[in-house]
């Protein structure tokens, strides 16, 4: 111990052994759920849309775009953080390349605007897509292109997509078009309403032949452009000015054979027509926003343009001929303003949407021609002030709902022994409403009461006017049991406001059969509803579950008339009071399953209506029953393939109370289809089989097969499509509702062939 010990070390090198880190699949902080993309994408996925469609407790709608979270459509959806693209985010959905997405985040109980954090609850959901650091500041583009062949005329289809990304400027630019039966057009449609002013109703429309339960792809004969771009400039930390331009162009055929029965009490009215229909449609959309989100203050302020030019044709040979034509073009104009200012624990706000909408719409059907202008200049207004004291939030909002609809309407042809053929009038009304709103929150308990009162004054052109005084309360629990399972309650009672289209005197020509009588009267719709809730939640272990059950009963002062004169139907309403209630219950269920990275879905709704219509003068109470249950899994028993199952029932039930007069309809529908990856090749499969009632017992079996084969280089993705194989080009279905039956046999697309080229520019590495 007294001497200095000398130690030298001698190097030796050795191997460690593997490691394999892995990113977590799901990770949940407080109400922000992550989701790791490519734990969850494989290769044969190429939009954000194709992930999220597989991911527990998401569902998206491919035809829109439209992301649901727990059976809710969302609420917002960002890119980086920042609202880029509004309600109008589908293309985004079916168009941004998932390989550039790093994780996409859900915002549940989230409050979009910042200064009303602290003051009110929301229980919406919002998604946040994080992209990946090496497609930030570059291009993201993409380009799927494809040329083929169909029963009767060459396909095509092209779609190119570019998004930019940085810290303060962000821009979207597509491009698509087709005629292969998607329409793309609906990726463009305001995915959100919030406060939106109605639209008025359509008092002219031809009815195109439609096909349920069929995917549009299989019944839509288009030829579909549509443009878009989005813009985002961020001038500061809460700051930003969007920039919106879409331009949509569709034509659409379609072809079917439709016998439509009538139900009387002293019997059964038919009609059967060939029915061929052709639309034209152009739209153009423009929207400049600017809005502030900070801490302290809230603005926003947006003003859009929605024009749209519509022409329909339709010919129907049969027992009712007719050759009809309608044009119909709308312009619309909004403009809405929200300011928000905090003071304390205090705040007030301020909201205004207004709007102008023209619509100078004809009908011709055959010697007979409609003419109608309708406007409508509307507003809604509203100043709101709350404060925080403990757990209570003490809120009131009081405002004005006004508009004012101007109606001309003339029709020649028709035979003025039916009535009333030339109209020029107007409806007007200014609803003063006061909603104080009554909350209390704690970690668990979330009560929100508000009795809203309103003092409404309407006014038709042709009489002195009503005023009168209306009270709606409503009353919603949430109760957190525990960060997983939630509870609900809820119950309102409320007063509809009156319909301004009905308002009027003359005869309004809707088709070659339908004819629109107005009918006067102030007296208004009153419904009450209740309903529950429980939802449980684990996104760590993949299982999502929600039930809700609603009780509803509605009365209304005016039943709804439908009367037979000669070869028209008039459609109105008499002052006569009817009851109706309903069921309705949903329930939605998932549960992921890690060891073969799939998913088990289940998806039910059942409604259950007692109501009352007048036909022919004569009350008839009827009951109508619907449910629609679907079951799915998605499993991949190795990585990239696919093995999909689904099973749909639709059984609805239509019966005459005060007779034995009844419709009862079961249809069924299989779906199945297999992808299997094969080095650089993917096989897909995919079979589909229908069996529908068509008569009580007596069912039609339709079945339907494709086939794809794709094969990946680098960066291009080469894929030949076979659809329809047995080229069956009709598909036959019966649809009851309202003491009315319609048994149709559609023209569908048949077998088709395409050639596509995916391409995706990639600049970075990960």
């Amino acid at each position: 111990g007294s001497k200095p010990l000398h130690i030298v070390m001698q190097e030796e090198a050795f191997t460690l052994k593997d490691v394999t880190v892995k990113a977590s699949k799901v990770r949940e902080r407080g109400d922000t759920i992550t989701y790791n993309v490519g734990t969850f994408a494989d290769r044969n996925d190429r939009s954000i849309g194709d992930v999220l469609a597989r991911i527990p407790g998401f569902e998206v709608n491919k035809q829109n775009g439209q992301v649901l979270y727990e059976g809710k459509p969302i609420s917002k959806f960002y890119i980086e953080g920042l609202d880029m693209l509004g309600g109008k985010y589908g293309v985004a959905t079916n168009s941004l390349p998932q390989v550039d997405v790093g994780s996409v985040q859900v915002m549940k109980n989230h409050q979009p605007i910042r200064v009303l954090e602290d003051f009110t609850f929301t229980d919406e959901t919002a998604i946040n897509i994080r992209m990946k650091e090496g497609a930030k500041s570059r291009w993201v583009t993409s380009m799927n292109g494809g040329a083929g062949m169909g029963s009767n005329t060459g396909l095509w289809k092209l779609e190119t997509f570019g998004l930019r990304l940085k810290s303060d400027f962000q821009t979207m630019i597509t491009y698509k078009t087709n005629n292969i039966g998607q329409n793309i057009g609906k990726e463009t449609t305001n995915l959100f309403h919030l406060d939106d002013l109605e639209s008025p109703n359509d008092y002219i429309g031809l009815s195109p032949p439609e096909t349920p339960n069929l995917s549009e792809s299989r019944t839509l004969f288009n030829r579909s452009h549509s443009v878009t771009v989005n813009t985002m400039k961020r001038l500061n930390e809460s700051s930003q000015v969007n920039v919106q331009l879409i331009y949509n162009n569709n034509r659409q055929t379609a072809n079917c054979e439709k016998l439509t029965e009538y139900f009387l009490t002293d019997g059964t009215r038919t009609i059967d027509n060939q029915k061929d229909y052709l639309q034209k449609d152009n739209e153009l959309y423009a929207l400049v926003k600017y809005e502030k989100n900070s801490d302290r203050q809230y603005l926003n302020n947006s003003l859009s343009g929605d024009f749209t030019w519509s022409r329909q044709w339709l010919e129907e040979r049969g027992t009712a001929s007719h050759l009809q034509y309608a044009r119909k073009p709308e312009y619309d104009i909004k403009d809405n303003l929200y300011i928000i200012r905090k003071y304390g624990r205090s705040l007030i706000s301020f909201y205004s949407d207004n709007r102008i909408v023209s619509r100078p719409q004809s009908l011709s059907v055959d010697s007979l021609f409609q003419h109608i202008s309708q406007q409508s200049y509307s507003t809604n207004t509203y100043v709101m002030g709350g404060t925080k004291i403990g757990r209570f939030n003490l809120s009131m909002k009081a405002g004005l709902k006004a508009a004012v609809n101007l109606l001309k309407s003339d029709v020649t042809g028709l035979p003025d022994t039916l009535g009333l053929l030339n109209d020029d009038v107007h409806f007007s009304f200014a609803r003063f409403y006061i909603e104080p709103v009554l909350s209390y929150k704690t970690r668990d308990i979330h009560i929100e009461i508000t009795p809203a009162m309103e003092y409404l004054y309407e006014k038709y052109s042709e009489d002195k006017g009503y005023h009168q005084l209306l009270f709606s309360p409503d009353l919603s629990i949430h109760w957190y049991v525990t960060p997983r399972l939630r509870f609900s309650l809820n119950g309102n009672s409320s007063v509809e406001p009156s319909d301004p289209s009905r308002f009027h005197r003359a005869l309004i020509l809707q088709d070659f059969q339908y004819i629109n009588q107005g009918w006067m009267g102030y007296s208004h719709n009153h419904s009450r509803s209740v309903g529950g809730g429980v939802a449980y939640n684990d996104a760590l272990h993949a299982v999502h579950a929600i039930l809700s059950v609603t009780r509803s009963f509605k009365t209304s002062p005016y039943t709804v008339s439908r009367q037979f004169v000669g070869d028209y139907i008039i459609l109105s309403a008499v002052e006569q009071e009817t009851k109706s209630d309903s069921w309705q219950a949903n329930l939605i269920a998932s549960k992921g399953i890690n060891l073969w990275n799939g998913v088990i879905n289940l998806r039910t709704l059942y409604f259950n209506n007692h109501s009352t219509l007048l036909q022919n003068n004569i009350p008839i109470r009827f009951n109508s029953q619907m449910l629609n249950a679907r079951t799915g899994l998605d499993f991949s028993f190795w990585k990239d393939m696919h093995l999909r199952y689904g099973l749909t029932l639709i059984q609805s039930r239509m019966k005459m109370e005060q007779s034995a007069t009844a419709t009862n309809i079961h249809n069924w529908k299989h779906d199945l289809s297999l992808t299997m990856p094969l080095r650089s090749l993917t096989l897909d499969l995919a079979a589909e089989y229908y069996r529908n009632e068509l008569m009580t017992g007596n069912y039609k079996d339709f079945f339907l097969a494709d086939v794809k084969i794709g094969y990946k280089f680098r960066y291009i993705d080469l894929t030949l499509s076979l659809s329809n194989l047995l080229n069956n080009d009709t598909y036959s279905y019966v649809v009851a509702s309202d003491l009315i039956r319609n048994s149709s046999t559609n023209h569908i697309r048949g077998r088709e062939f395409l050639i596509t080229l995916y391409y995706r520019l990639t600049r970075w590495r990960n």
